[in-house]
């Protein structure tokens, strides 16, 4: 009788025929599933992948240099007295906007105003001597004709009338110069600007030429100062010969970039750091510019139509360069490399791969892959307005300004 507990032996005739039939099963079964793999394109069971997405555009891009630059006042003075007098008043406040030929100091008048009174009284006096000695020598002339005088007493005469009337040209110059002197005694501003601290109080002496009562500085308009190395010359001197070059300021607390327009282009680049040296100027009407500021600047060289633009969020690095995900029309992803260019806020400029029109993948890229379905997520504006709200409104284009009092740089 068999013993049931006995292990189940296949001679080897039995057992390679059961071997090979489930080999070859297993064959056909991987076979079934690369052909259905291959046939729908994509690994099997794999859902569509969100992603969000934007279209390439075709737009106007401007091709700029960035550089960093100091703001400075477009005419700055340093206010002194030309006389030695006692401050009497100082009629501004500190840090005051001030217009052209405002009252800013007054000065003791009274010791200047007493000078002019002397060199008046002996301008006075000189006057009438010289016109008595012009009359003396008038009569002697007439008397000498006649013999009635000698020729020597006419040429005294003579010579006391000329020189009463050099006397009398001097005292008019004295006068002249106290009255000069007075009028140095009241301090006006030269131009409109804005007042700084201070700097002499009333009540003390102010030195003429040496004391400095304070500054004031103009402000509307302002210039920007800024160099570029050296390696940029060409191409900025070739642009600028064919058009005034805007430039575009931007600083931390600045709500918007202020434009202005180069004004100087210097004629030699500094031999110990390479740069040659740049003016803007600005027309600064909001006051958002101050002396002294630093800021970013991006010198506009020229506007290069129809450039194509995605956000750089698009732009991927892939093992063998930059990549993009194309959208197709049904859904699905095909890789391409593209050649980006430079980069502008954020957005990119595509120099080659993409055209006008195509979408591309901006957010989900993990989980992509050539062929895979993606459903797009709805664009801002669509969730706004799921939600009930207004589209969001478009940023205003940047004004083209140009300073009323700004020039055009010529070649240095």
């Amino acid at each position: 009788m068999p013993n049931p507990r006995a292990p189940l032996t296949l001679s080897r005739r039995t057992a390679t025929p059961v071997l090979t039939g489930l080999l070859l099963a297993c064959i056909l079964t991987l076979g079934a599933l690369a052909a259905c793999e291959k046939k729908e394109g994509k690994p099997h069971g794999m859902p569509p992948v969100p992603a969000s997405t934007a279209k390439a555009e075709a737009r106007d891009a401007p091709l700029m240099l960035q550089a960093t630059g100091h703001v400075e006042a477009y005419n700055s003075v340093s206010i002194r007295p030309q006389v030695t007098a006692l401050l009497e008043k100082a009629l501004f406040e500190n840090g005051q906007d001030v217009a052209k030929g405002a009252l800013l100091f007054s000065l003791d008048q009274r010791p200047f105003q007493m000078s002019l009174n002397q060199a008046m009284a002996n301008l006075s006096g000189n006057r009438a001597k010289a016109s008595q000695a012009q009359r003396d020598s008038a009569r002697y002339q007439n008397l000498v004709g006649s013999g009635a005088v000698s020729r020597d007493d006419f040429e005294q005469k003579a010579t006391a009338a000329t020189t009463a009337g050099t006397d009398a040209a001097a005292n008019l110059a004295a006068a002249e110069i106290a009255r000069q002197n007075l009028s140095y005694c009241s301090i006006y501003a030269p131009f409109t600007g804005r007042m700084g601290q201070r700097l002499k109080d009333p009540g003390n002496l102010a030195v003429a030429n040496q004391d400095v009562l304070a500054v004031i500085n103009q402000i509307t308009p302002i210039k920007v100062m800024f160099s570029l190395p050296e390696q940029y010359l060409p191409q900025v001197r070739a642009y600028l010969s064919m058009q005034p070059l805007r430039v575009k300021t931007t600083a931390l607390g600045l709500p918007d970039p202020e434009w202005g327009v180069v004004t100087m282009f210097d004629n030699a680049v500094d031999p110990k750091t390479g740069m040659v040296l740049i003016e803007s100027l600005f027309e600064n009407r909001h006051k958002q510019l101050w002396p002294g500021q630093y800021v970013n600047v991006d010198l506009e060289l020229t506007m290069e139509k129809g450039r194509v633009v995605v956000p750089a969020r698009a732009i991927m690095r892939g093992p063998e360069g930059t990549i993009a995900f194309v959208v197709k029309a049904d859904n699905t992803i095909e890789v391409r490399p593209v050649v980006k260019g430079r980069r502008i806020g954020d957005d990119i400029l595509v120099d080659k791969g993409l055209f006008p029109g195509e979408t591309v993948v901006t957010d989900g890229h993990l989980g992509l892959y050539p062929g895979a379905t993606i459903i797009p997520a709805p664009s801002p504006d669509e969730k706004r307005a799921r939600e009930g709200q207004p589209p969001q409104a478009e940023p205003k284009p940047e004004p083209k300004v140009e300073p009323e009092q700004a020039k055009p740089a010529t070649q240095g």
